[in-house]
This record gives structure tokens, C-alpha cells and sequence, in this order.
């Protein structure tokens, strides 16, 4: 006899429009294994993000970036932990094939299988394609370029114009229009349609851009309880502690997550030498940093070595003039 849903009785399973049992709610609670590694304290503690990925040897098999053949180099880190991330990956947009395989043998793959899983996607693979890649390190890059001039109507439009083109002119039929279309990696999806307005504050046209970026790329983040258990925090009579934790799946995700974090408060510079916009941790900082390393770790960039040869080269010219 079909149950009409009127009682409460033990065992009772309600039944969803569709006839089919509910999914069972998931855990109430994350599990970490927990370690004394700096980098994982980091990444937990000051962070609140447990995401820890593997990198290794890629190359191209046509359009996709697959894991390359006998491979047996492979290391693991956490992404949290890399404020240069954003910087690393916007260089992608504008680079050559050399450029995005370097980034992927350093920083691993971006994490389409976990961004499908997430976003209840069907296009499930293990391979991920070049254009997907690069649909969002150009996301990447225009939030950097756009939060450096934020404010600024005449530049952002500059800016926009130069990324999009013809998509983004105001509707001919509507001259005064107080609104934009235009196109943007979303998740699993190389290429949606974003609208920005700008009816409230006309000059933070580019900041509702970002808007629209980062909240669709960060929408399926979200904070939970975990219960970290640990080996080494039996010793001190104390084998587990509960912490909060943001469930981020890939290292696209956090790449987004970093982004949004430094634009709001970092030190956002364009290189002297190569016009690249780039995160800086103090605001005397001229030049990009170098590609790989931490930021501000105290490495000069090639792009500093490059400008002070060549000024060298100019003095040295002009003092040959002289003589």
C-alpha cells in the first residue's frame, strides 16, 4: 500500500515527485588526515582550505592535455599555499603550447573531471583540452587587468574592448544602455554569456565583470565542519580537533579562490618591462616576479635582470657617444 505521507513511522522513506528516494544527505562532517608538514598547517590553519594536488609530466595528444606516457615523476603540494598561482596561470592566456605545458608539469592538471562532478556536468573525462585551459587563464588575466584599473571607466573599457571586441558594444538600438554582454569560461564550460551593469556607479564597469567571473567560478565552494584526525596529536592526549574548511575540489577552484582573496588586497603592479599585471607583496616592487617561485622570495625576475642590462647598455652607449 503507497504510503500518503501523513505519518511519521520508523523506517519510512519519503518519495520525491519523481517516485525515486532522496540521495542520502552527505557526511556532516569532512575527514582529514592531519600531519605536522608546514605547508599543510599553512594551508589548513591560516587558510581554511585542505586541497592537496599532484603535479607531473604532461604533453599534448592533439587538442588534450593528457599525462605523459611512463611517467614516474610526480609531487604533491597545496595549492592554498601558492599566493603567485593567479600570476602563473593568467601568463597562459597569451602564451604558446610551451608556456601552458610548463605551467601543467609544474602545477599539475586544472581539475576538469572534479569542476564536471561538481557542476553535475556530464562531459566526464580524464583528458583536459588546451582551449579549455586557456578560456580561463584569460578569465584569469582580465580579472588581474581590470581589478589594476579599477575605477578607471576609460581604461577598463580599454581593456575590455581589447579582450572582447565587438561583443562588448553597447546595444545599437539602446545608445544609453547601462549594460554589457560578454563571453567567459564557467566552470566545465569553455564559453558562456556574462552580463555587467553598470547603472549604479558607471566608473566600476569592470569591478561587476569581476563580479560576475569570480562568482560564477567559486559558486560550488563552500564551508563545513571537518574532524582532522591525526597520529601525532595523540601524543599530546589529543587524537582530533574539529575545524572549519572551505571544500574546494580542484586547482581551478582555488587558482579563483587565491584571485578573489589578492584583488581586494594585494599590491597589484604592471611590470615595467613586459606590462604584465602581477601581485606584489610590497608596493615598491617594480618588476614581475619569477615564474615558479614565491612571491616576493627575494629571486629577481628575468624581466628586472633583462631592464638593468639594457640600461647598462644604453649608459654604456651614451658614454661612448661622448668620447
Amino acid at each position: 500500500m503507497a504510503h500518503d505521507g501523513s505519518s511519521s513511522g520508523e523506517g519510512w522513506t519519503p518519495l520525491l515527485p519523481s517516485g525515486r528516494a532522496p540521495e542520502p544527505p552527505e557526511p556532516p562532517v569532512l575527514i582529514l588526515n592531519g600531519s605536522e608538514d608546514a605547508e599543510y598547517q599553512e594551508s589548513v590553519s591560516a587558510r581554511g582550505v585542505a586541497l592537496r594536488w599532484t603535479a607531473e609530466d604532461w604533453e599534448f595528444l592533439g587538442e588534450d592535455v593528457v599525462p605523459k606516457d611512463g611517467t614516474i615523476r610526480r609531487s604533491h603540494y597545496y595549492p592554498a599555499t601558492c599566493r603567485e598561482l593567479p600570476y602563473e596561470f593568467a601568463r597562459v592566456a597569451h602564451g604558446d603550447d610551451a608556456e601552458l605545458r610548463a605551467f601543467v608539469n609544474r602545477r599539475g592538471r586544472l581539475g576538469y573531471k572534479e569542476m564536471c562532478e561538481a557542476w553535475d556536468y556530464e562531459n566526464l573525462r580524464d583528458t583536459e583540452s588546451a582551449s579549455w585551459i586557456r578560456a580561463h587563464a584569460r578569465n584569469v588575466d582580465l580579472v588581474m587587468r581590470l581589478a589594476e584599473a579599477s575605477g578607471n571607466l576609460p581604461k577598463a573599457f580599454l581593456i575590455l574592448r581589447e579582450r572582447f571586441r565587438e561583443s562588448v558594444e553597447r546595444e545599437k538600438d539602446e545608445p544609453d544602455s547601462t549594460w554589457i554582454t560578454f563571453r567567459y569560461a564557467r566552470g566545465p564550460i569553455s564559453e558562456s554569456i556574462g552580463i555587467a551593469s553598470w547603472e549604479e556607479a558607471p566608473a566600476q564597469i569592470g569591478d561587476s565583470v569581476i563580479a560576475v567571473i569570480l562568482d560564477e567560478n567559486l559558486a560550488r565552494v563552500r564551508r563545513r565542519h571537518a574532524l582532522e584526525l591525526s597520529q601525532y596529536r595523540s601524543r599530546s592526549g589529543s587524537e582530533a580537533r574539529t575545524l572549519s574548511v572551505f571544500t574546494i575540489s580542484s586547482l581551478l577552484e582555488c587558482i579563483y579562490w587565491l584571485l578573489a582573496d589578492q584583488i581586494n588586497g594585494a599590491h597589484l603592479r604592471k611590470c615595467e618591462a613586459c606590462q604584465r599585471v602581477f601581485f606584489a607583496g610590497h608596493a615598491s616592487r617594480r618588476f614581475c616576479p619569477p615564474v615558479g617561485q614565491p612571491i616576493d622570495n627575494g629571486t629577481r625576475s628575468p624581466c628586472e635582470v633583462k631592464e638593468k642590462r639594457r640600461r647598462y647598455a644604453k649608459k654604456r652607449r651614451g658614454k661612448t657617444l661622448e668620447k
